[in-house]
């Protein structure tokens, strides 16, 4: 459980770096939280960015994590670990999924996602103002029929993250609507 622990805590520390990096590039001063089921990188002085921006430093996380558990995939295909300890294997196959798996799984086009960030900014781009509006919007849709699916194929752990995510749009798209 403690190397489980060290592989997330590496991971998400990876995936926060590549935003942090792109932010870095474009003049931002970023910071890093580090949270029980994730990380979270913001701005010592926010500023408005682009769209184009914005998308930049989402794909950046998500990327890091997608090229390191490639990079796994690829020494993994040369053999070089054939004939390995079971618990080398484990750490390996860990860390493949902690960092290929979850950068797929954060491009989903839900936010808080950052696919949902980059949908946001797509939205934003077409619809303006309500481009956030419409992210969440898009986020609620594909949460309830993921997770309708989710009751079908018996996926429970997959159900309680689409009800989390979609109470937290819903809550989200209240506040937006009360603003206005």
């Amino acid at each position: 459980m403690l190397i489980w622990v060290v592989i997330v805590l590496i991971g998400v520390l990876a995936h926060e770096l590549g935003h942090a990096f792109v932010g870095r590039h474009l003049g931002l001063e970023p910071w890093i939280q580090l949270m029980a089921f994730g990380g979270l990188t913001g701005w010592q002085r926010p500023r408005p960015l682009t769209a184009g921006q914005q998308i930049m430093i989402s794909v950046a996380g998500p990327a890091v994590g997608i090229s390191i558990g490639g990079a796994l995939l690829l020494i993994g295909s040369t053999g070089v670990f054939a004939g390995a300890p079971p618990a080398v294997l484990r750490v390996v196959n860990s860390a493949l999924w902690v960092n290929l798996g979850w950068g797929i799984l954060n491009l989903l086009p839900i936010l808080p996602l950052d696919g949902g960030h980059i949908t946001e900014s797509v939205a934003g781009m077409v619809a303006g103002r309500n481009g956030r509006m419409a992210a969440r919007i898009f986020s609620i849709v594909l949460t309830v029929v993921i997770g309708l699916w989710a009751v079908v194929a018996g996926e429970w752990w997959i159900l309680i993250l689409c009800i989390v995510l979609t109470v937290a749009n819903v809550q989200g798209l209240r506040a937006e609507l009360a603003v206005r």
